[in-house]
């Protein structure tokens, strides 16, 4: 639950609780920690006096950016995956199962190509199975 747990210089324990860092004293009460918790996993953002703080939204560019990145790594995925798929079929010698994954790793590349890559959170597409 709790990793990186450490005093700071004024003696406040400071926590990473599910990704996200949060200070405290030993004198809180279990109310306060379950209160602290409970704000963390709603996913507001917690400062050490438990009250929320505003999100800043990433820019344009941040988001664009950050979609590309995954974007580009989806597609190694896809191509990865497709690969040895796609040498059966050209040898000729490729099962059933390989044409339907080949099928379907190719569906999942083209969907990949139409994901708005400007959108906050895009829809990306299932990976095949």
């Amino acid at each position: 639950m709790f990793t990186d747990c450490a005093y700071d210089a004024t003696g406040n324990v400071v926590c990473t609780y599910r990704g996200m860092p949060f200070q405290c004293t030993e004198n809180e009460t279990p109310e306060e920690w379950a209160a602290l918790l409970g704000a963390i996993d709603s996913g507001e953002v917690v400062v050490a006096d438990h009250e929320p703080i505003p999100v800043v939204p990433p820019t344009p560019s941040e988001i664009l950016a950050a979609n590309t990145d995954t974007f580009i790594g989806l597609s190694k995925q896809a191509s990865v995956a497709m690969t040895p798929l796609l040498i059966s079929l050209q040898l000729g010698d490729a099962t059933a199962a390989e044409t339907a994954a080949a099928k379907a790793w190719q569906t999942y590349s083209r969907a990949l190509k139409i994901v708005d890559l400007t959108a906050f959170n895009p829809d990306w597409p299932a990976t095949p199975s």
